[in-house]
């Protein structure tokens, strides 16, 4: 939600948040005037939709879909949602970690099988999900995507620092 503020979210933003609204709440006690009584409500009500976005994005939750790009693998694991089979895929895109859900698959797990067991012998991995259509019948086309994983191309990315 505040992308543009670009900043990590802590427990102690969060513990701030919820003091100014239980301050907030002891204001309309001090407040003359019967209006200024109302405003509080909406103030509150601000307070505690912000704690709650806030805390979506401090604790995460897993976007749908496929990741755009290229990425980082860090990790997946298969997961079974209401009778629906689904992955869900930890990966590093331009340096911000995030989380996918997506349908499951076999031949993307069995790719991300053998990314996890390389990442975890050492060997950094990358990816990315590609287009690949199929006419399914005269005039209409299901988009299917290919997932391509490769090692981290050291070479091109961190190239040696010349003496």
């Amino acid at each position: 939600m505040f992308e543009f503020l670009d900043f990590n979210y802590s427990t102690t933003q969060l513990m701030m948040i919820w003091v100014f609204a239980g301050f907030v709440c002891f204001v309309p006690f001090f407040m003359k005037k019967r209006w200024q009584k109302y405003l509080i409500v909406p103030i509150v009500f601000a307070a505690i939709y912000l704690s709650f976005n806030t805390n979506k994005d401090f604790i995460g939750k897993p976007q749908y879909g496929l990741p755009e790009g290229k990425w980082t693998y860090l990790i997946h694991r298969v997961d079974r949602l209401s009778k629906q089979k689904y992955i869900t895929l930890w990966v590093i895109i331009k340096g911000d970690d995030k989380l996918y859900r997506f349908l499951y698959t076999k031949e993307q797990a069995k790719k991300l099988e053998i990314a996890m067991k390389r990442s975890q012998r050492g060997i950094r991995q990358m990816g990315q999900f590609t287009k690949k259509s199929k006419a399914k019948r005269k005039g209409t086309r299901v988009e299917q995507f290919e997932l391509k994983i490769y090692d981290f191309p050291h070479q091109e990315l961190m190239p040696k620092a010349k003496n």
